[in-house]
């Protein structure tokens, strides 16, 4: 029973490693086929091979300070686990501060961090995902006329980049095509202006779908912030095992 620590942080840890070295080979495969050229792998490619490449280093570090009871590798597993820890910390606070605050707060966040770092220097990327993956063409449209489009239900995301603001003065074709009636626009700038009836155009670079965009990111960030929650008591299980595992490091190596 003295060891029963040393073999379940050597358990967990090989199971977390078969997991990295899955995740790597999973990524591999993706990278050597065509469709590794699309922008939505390119966005998620780096991320989670940097992700995998932690887990196995993590893992690996762990297993050696359990199984070969190495207190030095302990020790550099440990803090490492101590800082990724602060790390899942400030994330989730950030994440409940976002998904919790109120509207004029969550507009500031909007248009500072989320918008200028996440949405704006990276939308090329994004848009192509929307457009790739169909979006618009997706959203099985059956209306004849205006009325019947706009009591049909749809996604910010289709309601906002997938047709012309409303009040532009574009009639309506079907869903995903608009024209200029012959009396003209009764607005011709900012985002009537940006209107294509072009598939890989139309309202995607709209300033109201990158709004939209952002504003599904902030409704995810409650859901997100649990899961951090969830991996943060994780992540204190494995440092109170790991406490363990050290304790009896130390008192086996006390005897001859």
């Amino acid at each position: 029973m003295v060891r029963c620590s040393n073999i379940v942080l050597g358990f967990m840890n090989f199971l977390t490693m078969v997991v990295g070295i899955g995740m790597l080979i999973g990524l591999l495969s993706i990278h050597s086929h065509e469709h590794w050229q699309k922008e939505c792998m390119k966005l998620l490619m780096h991320p989670l091979l940097i992700i995998a490449i932690i887990i196995l280093v993590f893992s690996l570090v762990g297993l050696i300070g359990a199984c070969c009871e190495s207190n030095f590798c302990l020790w550099i597993y440990m803090f490492l686990l101590t800082i990724y820890l602060l790390g899942l910390l400030v994330a989730a606070g950030f994440m409940f501060y976002v998904a919790g605050a109120n509207l004029q707060t969550k507009e500031l966040v909007q248009k500072t961090w989320v918008q200028n770092n996440m949405v704006g220097k990276n939308w090329h990327s994004l848009k192509n995902c929307l457009v790739r993956g169909k979006v618009c063409q997706d959203m099985n449209s059956t209306a004849t006329n205006l009325v019947e489009f706009m009591m049909e239900k749809r996604t910010p995301i289709e309601d906002n980049c997938c047709r012309p603001p409303q009040d532009c003065g574009f009639e309506f074709m079907n869903a995903t095509v608009w024209k200029v009636p012959k009396s003209g626009l009764v607005k011709n700038d900012g985002d009537c202006k940006i209107w294509s009836n072009q598939p890989d155009a139309q309202c995607f670079d709209c300033d109201r779908c990158k709004e939209a965009f952002v504003g599904d990111l902030r409704k995810d960030a409650k859901y997100i912030g649990i899961g951090l929650i969830f991996e943060i008591v994780f992540v204190l299980f494995i440092l109170s095992i790991g406490c363990c595992v050290k304790k009896n490091n130390d008192r086996n190596s006390s005897y001859p």
